[in-house]
């Protein structure tokens, strides 16, 4: 008569019925799982706000509008505000640096997950001022304005890219 129990792993010998299979494999020791350090965590902010005080300078567009820099019409995925060049860029909320890297069009880049959304703070100087894995607190200093490349040919000004699950948001919808 057999039972529904499972048992362990037996030798592939056959036996003459009447016997017990014997165990083949001792159960293996367990080995202790190595702890990786937990992703730093923050408090998510209520609200974000602009990371420098300037004006709109070139509204969010997800139509193609005219780049005069590039020459040609495309989609303006970001909102560009009015700064000085060398004018301290400040987080929009608490946050986790995400990345920092240059980028051909964008320039230095520093990529911030506030909550639910992904900020790219993009034409920024050569000096980070935060690195990936950092936790940032609103209004903390992360860098200062410069130029994106594919921006150059208008005044100095910070360009910001803000996305919600991989979709671009219009940043003056989500700044408080």
């Amino acid at each position: 008569r057999r039972s529904n129990v499972l048992r362990p792993r037996m030798s592939s010998q056959e036996s003459n019925g009447d016997e017990e299979p014997q165990e083949v494999n001792a159960p293996a020791e367990e080995t202790p799982v190595e702890e990786t350090a937990a992703e730093p965590t923050y408090t998510v902010s209520e609200t974000l706000t602009r990371p420098v005080p300037g004006e709109v300078m070139t509204e969010f567009s997800d139509t193609p509008v005219y780049s005069e820099t590039m020459r040609d019409y495309r989609v303006h995925a970001g909102t560009d505000y009015t700064a000085a060049h060398g004018e301290t860029v400040h987080a929009c909320a608490n946050g986790i640096v995400k990345e920092t890297h240059t980028d051909m069009l964008r320039g230095n880049m520093i990529v911030i997950e506030h909550g639910d959304y992904e900020v790219r703070y993009c034409g920024l100087g050569e000096t980070f001022l935060v690195h990936e894995g950092d936790v940032v607190t609103a209004g903390q200093d992360i860098g200062s304005v410069t130029a994106a490349p594919f921006e150059s040919a208008l005044d100095s000004h910070l360009h910001i890219e803000v996305t919600r699950n991989g979709e671009p948001v219009d940043p003056e919808s989500v700044f408080g």
